[in-house]
C-alpha cells in the first residue's frame, strides 16, 4: 500500500512540475530614430519593378511569365512572327522570371534590366 501511495504521489508531482505555462515576454527594444537610419544611396523604396520585354512568337499561342515557383505574373496572347513590345511588372526582390510558351520553358535572369526572345520550332 506504501509503493502506491509512493507512486502516485511522484506521478502527481511530476504531472504539475512538468506542465508550466510559459510567461515569458518579449521585451520591447528601443526604437531607433527615423532620421538616425542610413539607407544605401541607390536605395528607390520600390516593391515592384517595371521590365520592359520584346517578344516573338512562331504560332498563335500563349505567353505565361512566370516566377521561378510557379506564380503567374503575366499572360500575353502572342500573334505568328509579330513581335509583341511592351512591360511586365515583377516584385523587387524577383532576380529570374520564367517564359513558358507552345511547351518550352525558358528562365532569363532579370539583372540586364530587360527581356527580349524569339521563339523558335
Amino acid at each position: 500500500m506504501k509503493r502506491i501511495i509512493l507512486l502516485l504521489f511522484i506521478s502527481l508531482v511530476m504531472v504539475f512540475t512538468s506542465c508550466k505555462k510559459n510567461t515569458s515576454e518579449p521585451t520591447p527594444s528601443e526604437g531607433t530614430n527615423i532620421e538616425e537610419i542610413v539607407f544605401p544611396s541607390n536605395f528607390d523604396w520600390k516593391t515592384f519593378s517595371e521590365i520592359p520585354l520584346s517578344i516573338t512568337g512562331y504560332a498563335n499561342s500563349i505567353l505565361e511569365i512566370v516566377s521561378t515557383d510557379g506564380t503567374v505574373y503575366q499572360k500575353i496572347a502572342l500573334q505568328k512572327n509579330e513581335p509583341y513590345i511592351g512591360k511586365f511588372t515583377v516584385p523587387s526582390y524577383e532576380t529570374t522570371v520564367r517564359l513558358i510558351y507552345m511547351g518550352q520553358d525558358i528562365s532569363f535572369d532579370l539583372s540586364n534590366g530587360s527581356v527580349s526572345h524569339q521563339f523558335n520550332l
